[in-house]
């Protein structure tokens, strides 16, 4: 979950946007508000979320202090959530996942940046196209892995498609009925596709890493195998 704004006021004056992104379907949930305190974090998890889709088994906090509060933990922790949050010292340890959502947040910012004061009017356009959008990560739109069928977008009532040239009710009730049984396949090789999506990427990232690194010298030996490293200006290493 992150916290984008404050943008410039609009109407009611809400200037700040939540924004949560599951981590399978990559189905972004987001809503525009006045205020982003503890109590406004609880209403949009309980409005966007878990009215919509249930109750989620963790849900991953960028920092801030709204969402590090009792007042939340405890009453997600009521819920049966799990809360987790960012490693300011090491980002890396929070793994593709907040990785992902984070190029996702970033590419929302920036196009609510582009709209300026109209930001508030182009908010539906941005999650609609990222909802209908096929993702490289699982090579499905977030829309189908979320309710097992693509969208009929509004450029098909222009240029028609065959699936609403040749749309029958009762054909495309049998139709819905039974894509509903593939669905657990398509999800399955969603989350294949995924998973060898982030095993590729690491294996590029190491690909990209230095081959050496600057000298360092131990200064404490924690346990067998494992010590505390430091530069050799002596500043502690945190991440060698």
């Amino acid at each position: 979950m992150d916290l984008l704004g404050p943008y410039t006021a609009a109407p009611w004056g809400r200037c700040y946007v939540i924004v949560v992104v599951d981590y399978f379907t990559k189905w972004v949930e987001a809503e525009a508000l006045k205020n982003i305190k503890t109590y406004d974090l609880k209403e949009f998890i309980w409005r966007n979320i878990i009215t919509r889709f249930g109750v989620p088994q963790s849900i991953f906090f960028d920092n801030g202090p709204q969402s590090e509060t009792p007042k939340l933990t405890d009453w997600l922790a009521e819920h049966g959530i799990a809360s987790h949050f960012a490693s300011v010292g090491w980002p890396q340890a929070n793994g593709q996942v907040e990785a992902f959502n984070k190029i996702i947040s970033e590419g929302i910012k920036k196009k609510l940046d582009e709209a300026k004061g109209l930001w508030a009017d182009e908010f539906p356009n941005v999650f609609w196209s990222i909802r209908t959008t096929t993702k490289n990560s699982t090579g499905e739109t977030p829309f189908l892995l979320a309710y097992g069928a693509e969208a009929v977008l509004p450029i098909e009532m222009c240029e028609p498609t065959l699936r609403v040239i040749l749309y029958d009710e009762d054909a495309n009730w049998e139709m819905m009925k039974a894509a509903l049984d593939f669905i657990p396949e398509v999800r399955g090789n969603a989350a294949l596709r995924q998973k060898m999506e982030a095993v590729r990427r690491a294996k590029e990232q190491r690909k990209l890493t230095p081959t050496w690194e600057v000298p360092y010298e131990i200064y404490d030996a924690v346990r067998d195998g494992t010590y505390r490293i430091q530069d050799m200006q002596g500043r502690p290493i945190l991440q060698p």
